[in-house]
């Protein structure tokens, strides 16, 4: 399950092919100033494993983002999995 494209945005699942998206997330401390840092290149491709098995086992993950007219990378969004019990009815 991911959200339905919007007239801008497409969302689609990570796969373990996105390690450049990832990167250009989760390394760079621009993006990362208000979530904990940049990340190494191990670490981020540890996250992108770690979304992958989420989605496998909860359905649900940080998905990414692309700007609809040009397919280009936009970012992520989407729902935390901390808290089961806001997903048990899914």
């Amino acid at each position: 399950m991911f959200p339905a494209p919007s007239a801008y945005l497409t969302f689609r699942r990570w796969t373990e092919d996105d390690t450049a998206f990832a990167e250009a997330l989760w390394c760079d401390p621009e993006v990362t100033r208000f979530f904990g840092g940049a990340m190494s290149r191990e670490l981020a491709r540890d996250r992108l494993l770690a979304e992958c098995e989420r989605d496998r086992s909860l359905g649900i993950q940080y998905w990414p983002i692309f700007l609809r007219d040009t397919g280009e990378f936009a970012g992520f969004a989407g729902l935390r999995s901390d808290l089961p019990h806001l997903f048990s009815h899914l």
